[in-house]
């Protein structure tokens, strides 16, 4: 299967995946606040698995390809690093599963009284915006902008970026984002009141989760075109 045609299918999986969280919501709400909706439940757990993954597969690529540049293998652990830390932080880093208490520095600084890094109260910028300035650059900004070097699945630029058609699963979160903001505003007559808060309040966790997916089928992508190189002759 070649780049292509896993961005499509991604796809076809966020589209199957957004429908069917609506529609549970709309039929068993009590089965979809019960497993799907708010901490250590099915969404944030998915989220979870993503990051960890995407983690795990851009460290497998440090330990297979020992002989890439200096550059490639910093960057590739960069990659590791990030979504690692984005997994762990999810979660909190098991506080809520393990049943540790946060540290009272921590709490005094922490808008959820966590811990964990992304909900610190900075004076400039908010941890959550570094986060998606990061995944708005290598998603959507880079591809598309190098999309001369990036368009074949054997152009070098692969090996550190997705395809530009991965820019197509990067927005969805944005979308998500973007026409959940003021939903509870517009009251659209198709939507109960009842279900308006849930999602307003679910739109950060659907984008977080669509976000993890979109870094593990790119890191996943990467590891692709570096097979690929190690098969063509005189690699």
């Amino acid at each position: 299967m070649n780049s292509q045609k896993i961005v499509w299918v991604t796809l076809a999986a966020f589209a199957l995946s957004f429908a069917a969280y609506w529609v549970i919501l709309a039929w068993q709400p009590d089965f979809h606040s019960r497993w799907l909706q708010g901490e250590d439940r099915g969404v944030e757990w998915l989220t979870f698995i993503g990051f960890l993954l995407a983690a795990i597969t851009a460290a497998s690529v440090l330990k297979r390809y020992r002989t890439m540049s200096l550059p490639a293998r910093a960057y590739l652990a960069f990659l590791a690093l990030f979504f690692f830390v984005c997994a762990g932080e999810e979660i909190s880093w098991g506080q809520r599963v393990l049943g540790f208490e946060t540290p009272e520095k921590v709490k005094e600084v922490n808008e959820q009284g966590e811990l964990n890094l992304h909900n610190l109260r900075l004076q400039y910028i908010h941890p959550k915006d570094v986060f998606s300035i990061f995944m708005k650059l290598f998603g959507i900004i880079l591809p598309l902008a190098l999309y001369k070097w990036n368009r074949r699945d054997d152009s070098p630029a692969r090996r550190y970026l997705p395809p530009p058609l991965m820019a197509l699963c990067f927005l969805v979160p944005e979308l998500i984002d973007v026409t959940a903001d003021g939903i509870e505003d517009m009251q659209p007559a198709c939507i109960p009141g009842r279900f308006l808060k849930v999602i307003a309040s679910q739109n950060e966790e659907l984008q977080e989760m669509y976000w993890a997916f979109c870094a593990f089928v790119s890191v996943f992508l990467i590891r692709r075109a570096w097979n690929l190189r190690l098969r063509r002759p005189g690699s």
